[in-house]
């Protein structure tokens, strides 16, 4: 059988899978899981599965349209709190009631609302379910007075998908521990998030207004106390008044802005701390950086440290569950305790004052990311995953079905 047959073959198995992906909010909101469920969607779409998107339709957003390929279907709510999280709950169910024999596994990206919506297809209408556990999610489940029943309601799930060690620890000790557990992380798009040639990285700093000589830090996600930043702000201080030839690249937008623009005057370091927030083209700044630091106390697998990584970059992280099973100490970036602003400015000059041994954890950044989380290797792991979860439901009976309107 030649190349050209078997990857047709392929398709053609994958082309009779409907997947029916279920998140609370996705694009134009923007973050970790979304951007997650829309990179997978659409690499999937790719090889041949039928894949949808289910969420919640804010105001001013179709009901109905597809994203870079990728069908998304809008729920209305109605009210706000519990009330528009209930009614998401409920018509999502009516979609899926309407929309039963088009989809076989319901892959849900959030353990409230989407795993809730999930389960109540799998009991109504025989699915099988996919949950995707960040990280987040798991304090959530334990909120009184509702823990008993979300309980229950996720001990019917088929496949919890951890991202690290530490949320397959965290769901045995919730009970949840009968519930099949599979490991497939983040995937990055290694195309995408790639390094650069010098010549790129300087018209990329000409173009940003940034130094040509200096050293560029960076570090890109929500502004939020659960980030770290204010450590990092600290640490930044002391790094500055050794190396002043740098710069500190914050972006991201969150609740903690204003304090952290605060806390920067305050440290004296306002003029070499740059708060650029949201920003569509993160890449073209990792590519232009030369350390990415993420200083998180709680993350899953951070998708910005993978693709900071991809693009051949010093990482500097916090040594958390998550991070730690990606990055190994002094081989392609360093970890260093949290909330330690001490250790982490001593790990900065460290990296900042020796280019040698920041090329070289860089170089081993990208290969780990190539090796074990690039986005085709992901996408075809959950092929394997839902291909097996559709013969346990039908033993070789598939339902053809595709999710596009």
């Amino acid at each position: 059988m030649n190349y050209q047959t078997q990857m047709d073959k392929g398709k053609n198995r994958s082309a009779r899978l409907g997947i029916c992906m279920v998140i609370s909010s996705f694009y134009p909101v923007i973050g970790g899981a979304e951007r997650q469920a829309q990179q997978l969607a659409a690499r999937l779409i790719k090889k041949g599965v039928n894949v949808c998107i289910l969420t919640r339709r804010y105001k001013g957003l179709k009901g109905y349209e597809k994203i870079d390929g990728v069908p998304v279907h809008r729920v209305p709510t109605i009210g706000k709190g519990t009330l528009a999280s209930l009614s998401y709950t409920f018509f999502s169910f009516v979609w899926l009631f309407r929309n039963r024999d088009k989809c076989q596994i319901v892959h849900c990206h959030q353990v409230l609302s989407p795993a809730t919506i999930g389960v109540l297809s799998k009991i109504l209408f025989k699915k099988k379910i996919i949950v995707k556990i960040t990280g987040s999610d798991l304090g959530q489940i334990s909120i009184l007075p509702l823990q008993n029943i979300r309980k229950r309601l996720l001990s019917k799930v088929d496949v919890f998908i951890a991202l690290n060690d530490e949320i397959r620890k965290e769901l045995v000790d919730l009970g949840l521990g009968s519930v099949t557990m599979k490991r497939i992380p983040n995937g990055v798009d290694v195309e995408r998030f790639s390094p650069v040639p010098l010549e790129l990285r300087t018209s990329l700093r000409e173009r940003f207004a940034l130094p040509k000589d200096w050293r560029i830090l960076i570090f890109a996600g929500r502004l939020h106390l659960v980030k770290g930043l204010d450590t990092l702000l600290q640490a930044y201080s002391k790094v500055v008044s050794i190396l002043p030839r740098t710069r500190l690249l914050i972006l991201g937008e969150g609740p903690e802005e204003s304090s952290l623009r605060n806390l920067t005057s305050r440290l004296g370091i306002r003029d070499v701390v740059s708060f650029l927030g949201r920003m569509d083209n993160v890449v073209e700044y990792m590519q232009a950086a030369d350390i990415f630091v993420l200083p998180s106390v709680s993350e899953g697998l951070s998708n910005s440290l993978l693709e900071a990584m991809a693009c051949g970059l010093a990482v500097v992280t916090a040594d958390i569950g998550g991070n730690n099973e990606v990055v190994r100490q002094l081989e392609n970036g360093v970890l260093v305790r949290p909330r330690d602003s001490k250790q982490l400015a001593k790990a900065l000059l460290m990296v900042l004052s020796d280019t040698e041994l920041a090329e070289r954890l860089g170089e081993e950044a990208r290969r780990t990311i190539e090796k074990g989380y690039s986005l085709e290797s992901v996408a075809k792991q959950y092929i394997r995953l839902y291909e097996s979860l559709v013969l346990q439901n039908s033993r070789g009976r598939v339902v053809s079905g595709v999710c596009l309107s």
